[in-house]
């Protein structure tokens, strides 16, 4: 490639491909001889710029560009075109983002790409993720699987993020997280969570006075078994942690 074309295509995007689209207009420069030059030593950056700003190109002629970047694996500009570019092939992109195994690009597809499978993405990040990954991943999203990713953040054996999960995940299964707190006898963590908990309780026992006043009971049916969760007696390792927590004066 010579050297004025490769910094006319260092330039593309300074003026969004204006100057680009019309020297290839006005038959200066040949857009197909180009794109062949870059598909075999083009970087992925000007790939993706080539793709997103050149109005010439085919769906066929784009594809070339799509796969030759997943080809290359080129995680950050495949989600950029997914992101960005209307005929990206979302499934072929998702695939390469996952078999990355990185948890990062995992929960950036996800957060960011309309279409995404978040039920593939969402067992890709327990596979590979660890609990802070999990978490982030459980916050971020909607429509998830929540007893599959509090199974995942449980299992991490994770104070704090297990914690987080509870406090900030919408739906997270409050017995469960505490269940997994006791085991683990994080006493600072622990007693984050029992004021959390008191807040939760607090909140939920004035919504139930308030339904029962006004003779609705519906709620109390459909959240009955959320309810009683809540107001479970504490097991024996609760007391014996609350009683550490009591006798450090917190």
């Amino acid at each position: 490639m010579t050297t004025y074309l490769k910094e006319i295509l260092n330039r593309i995007d300074k003026d969004n491909g204006k100057t680009f689209n019309l020297l290839v207009g006005k038959g200066i420069i040949d857009y197909k001889e180009v794109l062949v030059n870059l598909l075999k030593e083009g970087t992925d950056e000007e790939l993706y710029k080539y793709l997103k700003l050149v109005n010439k190109l085919t769906n066929e002629e784009k594809e070339l560009i799509f796969d030759e970047l997943i080809r290359r694996k080129s995680l950050a500009y495949l989600c950029m075109c997914a992101n960005e570019i209307e005929c990206a092939p979302i499934e072929k992109i998702e695939r390469v983002i996952i078999d990355s195994k990185l948890p990062g690009y995992i929960r950036l597809f996800a957060r960011t790409i309309k279409g995404a499978n978040i039920h593939l993405l969402e067992d890709a990040i327990i596979e590979v993720g660890n609990a802070e990954s999990i978490y982030f991943f459980a916050k971020e999203n909607k429509e998830i699987n929540i007893d599959k990713l509090t199974n995942a953040i449980i299992e991490k054996n994770t104070a704090k993020y297990i914690f987080l999960f509870a406090n900030y995940v919408p739906g997270a299964n409050m017995y469960f997280l505490e269940e997994a707190l006791i085991n683990i006898g994080d006493i600072d963590v622990y007693k984050e969570f029992l004021e959390y908990k008191e807040s939760v309780q607090n909140k939920i026992f004035t919504d139930i006075y308030d339904s029962i006043n006004s003779n609705n009971l519906e709620d109390l049916e459909l959240n009955k078994e959320k309810y009683a969760s809540l107001f479970k007696e504490p097991s024996s390792k609760a007391k014996a942690l609350i009683k550490k927590i009591n006798d450090r004066g917190y």
